[in-house]
């Protein structure tokens, strides 16, 4: 049977204090449960429990006893005098404002958890940086220290042999220095060595040649990121009872902290492990196919998908439901827009197909909301592009030039760069060719824009040395030089038909236009 605690409480702008007098029972029996909105005290068979009106905060609590007195003081997260310390309100009320303080302390606590976790990986990077820096520094002096020391014995033996002098002739007329006569030579003459065997031995390592600058926690790192990719190579020291890791706990935890460093290919050699160990689990499938989106594999991505919708067929209800249903959608559903956007093939309906299965989840993720949103606005986009290649087609370049300007407002930034080629030829056939001029540079600038540190699901960019990407650029920047042509810029058109021709392996259309144009000027 527990038993209420009476107490009072004072209160400034910055905080309140409870006061619980006449308390008998020590400090160190008491337990304290404190969250924004209520606190919980329990000190044996007593219990207290305060509502508060507005927010505190939960890290400023501090704990004092003076003569049997408690003092409990808690900062205010806005500073202002409340009307009433104890939120008023019915029993309903009270649990549902508990129920989402728990839920906001859940969030913060991982949270922290998380900072702990990605500043522990950043100082371990930068104290084993600091020590290669120090191994640099003192090979580098170790180095300069035997240069020096060469250079000084090198001294030495030039003053000691300047100061001989010839005593006789050797053959062929040159003379020799001896040192000593020919008998002392003969009996200074050391005596022949005997043979022997002379065997080295060395510590085990993983490796058959260690780096020199490797440890073997560093070696056991490497060989837990890479291990799918060395099984049965003979050249690392690697048996069949080596190390053989089968904590499929400890080898997720691994990944996991490897791709919330950005690692993704650590990461997915660490999944492919457990794949290797546990064919079945669905875990490693989900976690390797978001790693495979994050580094632009969308259809290794679309396999593992595919691979747990497999596996949960055979899985009763139960584990059905367990499982990341709505996210491996949603994978899906983004996997199958970056198939669309490599212009492969036709997946927008797919993709909006798992989107909307996986919707619900969007809710809880503003990273999947966002792009949610963006394959909708493609979808869209490339409804307009149709109908502005449709009516190109009809020779009606006006229209045509609406429907693509309204594509590039729908898409954004993730409009595909077809959108502004295919304007560019209708501002072309309209006779405005400052406008066309525009987007192929435009184009053009986009290609050259640097995207290696940025971490996108997708991008309508065309991946560094594909097809489509080489194609693109000959095109703007054969179109570009035309319409130079045009408006009698004749610099900048030599220019870009220079360009056109050195990457189109001497196209001779190009040539015969670049040699007009010279000889025009």
């Amino acid at each position: 049977m527990t038993v209420s605690i009476e107490y009072s409480y004072t209160q400034t702008q910055n905080g309140i204090c409870l006061i619980i007098p006449n308390f008998k029972v020590p400090i160190t029996q008491s337990c304290i449960f404190v969250s924004d909105l209520f606190i919980r005290l329990t000190i044996e068979y007593y219990h207290l429990e305060v509502n508060f009106s507005d927010k505190v905060d939960i890290n400023s609590i501090r704990l004092t006893e003076n003569d049997g007195t408690y003092y409990i003081h808690l900062n205010k997260l806005r500073r202002e005098l409340w009307k009433t310390i104890i939120f008023q309100g019915t029993k309903d009320e009270i649990l549902s404002r508990q129920e989402i303080s728990l839920q906001r302390r859940e969030l913060d606590i991982k949270k922290r958890i998380r900072n702990v976790q990605t500043n522990r990986y950043t100082e371990e990077r930068m104290t084993l940086r600091g020590q290669m820096y120090l191994e640099k520094k003192e090979r580098a002096e170790i180095d300069k220290k035997k240069s020096d020391e060469k250079i000084v014995e090198q001294k030495k033996l030039y003053e000691s042999m300047r100061h001989l002098e010839p005593t006789s002739s050797g053959r062929d007329g040159k003379k020799e220095c001896l040192l000593y006569s020919r008998s002392d030579q003969k009996s200074r003459a050391q005596p022949i060595r005997q043979a022997c065997n002379v065997r080295f031995s060395h510590s085990p390592r993983f490796f058959k040649t260690p780096i020199r600058e490797s440890t073997t926690a560093q070696e056991q790192i490497y060989i837990l990121k890479n291990r799918p990719y060395m099984k049965g190579k003979k050249y690392f020291n690697l048996g069949e009872d080596d190390a053989e890791i089968e904590d499929m706990v400890l080898l997720k935890a691994k990944g996991d902290e490897l791709y919330e460093g950005n690692d993704f290919l650590s990461a997915i050699n660490i999944y492919t492990t457990i794949i290797d160990i546990d064919p079945l689990n669905i875990s490693a499938y989900s976690n390797r196919s978001a790693a495979y989106l994050m580094i632009d594999e969308p259809y290794q991505c679309i396999r593992d998908c595919k691979k747990i919708c497999d596996i949960l067929k055979n899985c009763n209800e139960r584990e059905k439901a367990q499982a990341p249903t709505k996210k491996i959608n949603l994978r899906l559903s983004l996997a199958y827009f970056q198939v669309d956007v490599l212009g492969r093939s036709a997946s927008l309906e797919l993709s909006l197909k798992h989107f909307l299965k996986g919707y619900d989840c969007c809710k809880d993720s503003i990273k999947m909301a966002v792009e949610g949103d963006v394959i909708i606005n493609q979808i869209k986009c490339r409804d307009l592009k149709r109908k502005g290649d449709m009516a190109m087609k009809n020779k009606n370049f006006s229209s045509a030039i609406e429907f693509y300007t309204s594509a590039i407002k729908v898409g954004k930034e993730n409009t595909l760069l077809s959108v502004y080629v295919n304007r560019a030829s209708s501002f072309t056939s309209c006779s405005k060719y400052i406008e066309s001029i525009n987007d192929c540079t435009f184009v053009l600038e986009t290609l050259t824009r640097d995207l290696s540190n940025c971490l996108q699901t997708f991008s309508a960019i065309p991946k560094y040395g594909s097809g489509y990407r080489r194609l693109l650029v000959e095109i703007c920047i054969t179109k570009r030089a035309h319409n130079y042509f045009k408006v009698k810029n004749w610099n900048a058109c030599i220019s870009d038909l220079e360009v056109a021709s050195m990457i189109s392996d001497k196209n001779l259309c190009l040539e015969s236009d670049l040699s007009k144009v010279q000889a025009f000027l």
